[in-house]
């Protein structure tokens, strides 16, 4: 990080926010470290800030949030910005699954299908405040959530911990637990939007993603089954891609931009993998993301737009998502087609199995703007 900057003993804070639906206050705990800020509402385990210096030493946040932290409790204006959605993020077709020989039926939210759990998923959802704790080089939240068997129609009794641990070195990591008391279906993912610039479109910043295939769409974005291989097409970000050079090719024009997962080549329980950079050539700022997920659902932000943010409205690409996780209609799924063979899915937890989410990501900056890629 900045050398110019202090970066005193970690540490955390915790305050009230009074939320929009007539609720009890949710709690908002800073975590400090290295001279970061990562800020967490208990109100869906949401990430509201990460603060980090630009290249003159500038702090900004480098989440995209509203102005009030409270009204991310009305879901006309959140969009799940930053919260852990579960417990199926994304898309399932038809808003049903077979499991074990019983039909399961759940809320439909988009069409027919269910898009990231339904009304019940967990980022609108208050979680308890486990433990908060500073040491020589880390400081941590833990929250907890339980849901309840038939939530959003899914099974089971799910009872979940997410921890997030911000380091001296610029790396904030999340690690979601999970556990059940009957067979079920979990695969969460964080929805935190990034602009490394803090205001704006992310048009300008640039993209690696670490993907050598894409998940083919059909109808309602709902997956094929197939995966592709992105080499030569639009969906190639393997190799340090402005954004604004592909948001407005015609091969994107029925998302408006990127609204698509890509197979990373993760497996839960291994370690975390590189899978992800995003820079800002203006500010200096850069992010790299790990994960022990299979696959990364890139979205640009396509729907934003007129959202009340702390400098002002939301524009549309005002963000970009990179949500590690499992891929869409996965209960419908036992593999993927894949170019080299059938690639298994697998997203069925049972009652004994303990299974975990994590996902790590390091804010840095460039030294000079002779170290930004040209463009």
């Amino acid at each position: 990080m900045n050398p110019q900057l202090p970066t005193p003993t970690p540490s955390f804070e915790i305050s009230d926010v009074v939320m929009a639906d007539g609720s009890a206050a949710a709690s908002l705990v800073s975590l400090h470290a290295g001279g970061l800020v990562a800020s967490v509402l208990s109100y869906g385990a949401a990430l509201v800030s990460f603060e980090a210096p630009d290249r003159a030493g500038h702090l900004a946040n480098c989440v995209v949030t509203l102005a009030d932290p409270g009204d991310l409790a009305d879901p006309a204006l959140n969009p799940h910005l930053g919260g852990i959605v579960g417990p199926y993020a994304n898309r399932i077709a038809g808003a049903a699954f077979d499991l074990d020989g019983v039909h399961v039926r759940l809320e439909a939210n988009e069409g027919p299908n269910t898009l990231h759990s339904g009304s019940a998923t967990w980022d609108r959802r208050r979680w308890d405040i486990a433990s908060m704790s500073a040491d020589a080089t880390s400081a941590q939240l833990s929250l907890s959530l339980i849901d309840a068997n038939g939530s959003g129609g899914f099974p089971g009794r799910v009872e979940v911990t997410a921890t997030y641990v911000l380091h001296e070195d610029g790396t904030l990591t999340l690690n979601v637990e999970y556990t059940c008391d009957r067979p079920t279906v979990v695969a969460p993912t964080s929805h935190t939007y990034w602009n490394l610039g803090a205001a704006g479109t992310v048009a300008g910043q640039r993209l690696t993603l670490r993907a050598d295939t894409v998940l083919e769409l059909g109808a309602g974005q709902i997956p094929t089954g197939a995966a592709l291989p992105v080499a030569g097409s639009a969906w190639d970000l393997r190799d340090d891609v402005r954004l604004r050079d592909r948001l407005g090719l015609d091969a994107l024009a029925d998302t408006g931009g990127y609204d698509h997962t890509y197979l990373v080549g993760g497996a839960c329980g291994s370690d975390l993998s590189v899978v992800a950079m995003l820079v800002d050539p203006a500010s200096g700022r850069s992010l790299e993301m790990r994960t022990n997920q299979p696959a990364v659902h890139l979205y640009t932000g396509n729907h934003l737009g007129g959202q009340p943010g702390p400098l002002g409205p939301i524009p549309q690409h005002g963000g970009v998502c990179l949500e590690a996780g499992q891929v869409p209609n996965g209960p419908n799924l036992t593999a993927i087609d894949g170019p080299d063979g059938p690639i298994p899915v697998d997203v069925t937890i049972r009652p004994g199995e303990t299974r975990r989410w994590v996902t790590s990501w390091r804010l840095g900056f460039e030294a000079s703007p002779a170290q930004v890629p040209p463009g």
